[in-house]
């Protein structure tokens, strides 16, 4: 990466910095970013988070999602810095790469199985409150005019007792019309609930039976009711948004 030019984020201009590289040191606009990145906590963790070959609108939908989510109070990765190339540098959020799997919603999730007999009322609440903070991750992003494109669970990290969200590669800004129903479903937030099931979020379901079923699919029903909750619908389209949720992700 030596002589590489990133470019710095600024208000009114982007002025072109230096990247050098000395073994895994990496500086740019007076962050020293080593093996040991710097997280959200400010825990030192991995190398920095790379994404690369994006575009200048993918970077700016990044940046805006990210921006947007962090003044929220949530928990996302730091946008530092990107280059010419097309590349993206991001801290890391909650832990390193080999431990996101481990930490991620959809693993906290799949804990259910791991129970014989009856799931432990501690944490069936702290699984209630992770799944309320996703659902308002995404509703946070939408009610922001970005749809995030991956929102399914193995993209949500859990880390100290709250709920982060990576993976932007996918990100796309828009005007959602909040006024029809019908619109905002199939113009704009389609893709988002399709990908939450389509890459498997609440597969434990199908894996389960009885009482623990029967609570998997109350959960699987108030988690989109809550990210519904917060959209800015007037009342009777915020109803016939829920009822096309019903019909299409057969709740």
């Amino acid at each position: 990466m030596r002589g590489d030019t990133v470019l710095k984020r600024g208000r009114k201009t982007k002025q072109p910095v230096n990247l050098k590289s000395q073994k895994h040191d990496y500086r740019l606009q007076g962050i020293i970013l080593t093996t040991h990145n710097v997280s959200a906590h400010g825990k030192l963790l991995g190398k920095p988070n790379i994404s690369q070959n994006l575009g200048g609108a993918e970077i700016q939908g990044i940046e805006k999602a990210i921006t947007r989510l962090r003044q929220k109070g949530v928990l996302a990765p730091e946008l530092l810095a990107y280059d010419l190339k097309g590349r993206i540098f991001l801290t890391r959020i909650g832990s390193k790469r080999r431990a996101l799997k481990a930490n991620s919603l959809q693993a906290y999730l799949e804990r259910i199985n791991s129970f014989k007999g009856k799931i432990p009322g501690s944490y069936m609440r702290q699984l209630s409150s992770l799944l309320s903070s996703a659902a308002r991750t995404i509703a946070v992003l939408h009610t922001n005019g970005i749809a995030h494109g991956h929102p399914h669970f193995r993209n949500f990290v859990v880390s100290k007792s709250k709920v982060g969200i990576h993976d932007f590669r996918l990100v796309e800004t828009t005007r959602i019309n909040w006024k029809s129903a019908e619109e905002a479903w199939s113009r704009y937030l389609a893709d988002d609930f399709n990908s939450i099931e389509d890459f498997g979020s609440w597969r434990i379901i199908e894996r389960s039976s009885g009482e623990k079923r029967q609570l998997l699919e109350k959960l699987r029903r108030k988690f989109y009711e809550k990210i519904v909750q917060y959209y800015p619908f007037p009342p009777e389209e915020k109803r016939k948004f829920m009822r096309i949720l019903q019909r299409n992700l057969f709740l």
